[in-house]
């Protein structure tokens, strides 16, 4: 009946539903490439994420195995106003004579004997172990955190003094000292306490302390000196650090990548200078034999 009634009505609805399922087709398709789009993105996006994290993991671990756990700036103090030097060689008549000019005439004055050691600096003297102090700064290089708990001594080789002049500047009281000593007459001697007054000279110093780096902390800092009265020796310092991983041990050296030198004084010097702030001050000469000359200005 329909056919009859209203042919090009039928057929007209028929056309538009053709065309209506194929807009349907089409968009359906459009979000099921979206969609298959957006997974085969995700699928590999997953592994290539993990992927370039594993890289970026390899290479931070790589760096920081390569990277040395912390680095040590050495410095050498200035020795004070009350040092000992020694030189490897006798003083001339013309230097003895320009030595007992700078012996200071007034006790409370530093100039002449401060230009007194400026003068021996040039004539090549150097510094006794027990006047020798350096400054160590450390610094954490790794991301990770570190402890470092303890330092000893570790002797290169040691030999005779060579000095056959030594030159002394008597303190009138006690001089600035170390945070920690090394007794190189010790086998591995440990970090020691420098404390005059507070009862701990001597005792271990990580013994109670440690010093944190690393994860924002602050450089560590230490006062060292070593102690070889008898002996010229070089040595490094052996320091233990603990981090995540566990225990290890790293060398310090001195600032030119060089062991530390500590001087002897040698019992069989020539000669012996004593600066003596006493009494107006003067200079007293002493030889092996503890004959002496020199004296107070009367």
């Amino acid at each position: 009946m329909a056919d009859v009634v209203d042919p090009d009505g039928v057929d007209s609805g028929r056309g538009h539903g053709r065309i209506a399922a194929r807009w349907a087709y089409g968009i359906g398709a459009a979000i099921a490439a979206l969609l298959i789009s957006g997974v085969v993105n995700i699928w590999f996006a997953g592994p290539t994420t993990r992927a370039e994290k594993a890289t970026e993991k390899k290479l931070d671990d790589t760096e920081q195995k390569n990277t040395p756990a912390f680095t040590a700036r050495i410095k050498e103090e200035d020795p004070g106003d009350w040092p000992l030097y020694v030189l490897d060689r006798p003083l001339s008549e013309t230097e003895k004579k320009k030595l007992l000019l700078l012996s200071g005439g007034d006790p409370h004055s530093l100039a002449e004997p401060r230009a007194a050691q400026r003068y021996l600096r040039r004539l090549g003297a150097v510094t006794a172990s027990r006047s020798t102090t350096y400054s160590i700064a450390l610094f954490g290089e790794r991301k990770s955190s570190l402890s470092i708990t303890d330092m000893h001594a570790k002797i290169i080789k040691c030999r005779k003094p060579q000095a056959v002049t030594v030159v002394d500047f008597i303190s009138q009281g006690n001089s600035s000292v170390s945070s920690v000593f090394f007794d190189l007459a010790e086998v591995n001697g440990p970090a020691r306490v420098i404390d005059l007054d507070g009862g701990r000279h001597g005792e271990p110093y990580f013994k109670s302390m440690k010093i944190d780096l690393g994860e924002g902390e602050s450089p560590g800092a230490l006062r060292v000196s070593a102690e070889s009265p008898e002996e010229t020796c070089e040595w490094v310092i052996v320091a233990e650090y603990r981090n995540s991983q566990g225990v290890f041990k790293a060398e310090i050296k001195n600032s030119n990548n060089k062991p530390f030198v500590a001087v002897g004084t040698p019992k069989n010097y020539k000669e012996r200078w004593t600066r003596v702030p006493y009494e107006g001050g003067y200079w007293q000469i002493c030889d092996p034999a503890d004959k002496c000359t020199g004296g107070p200005s009367r």
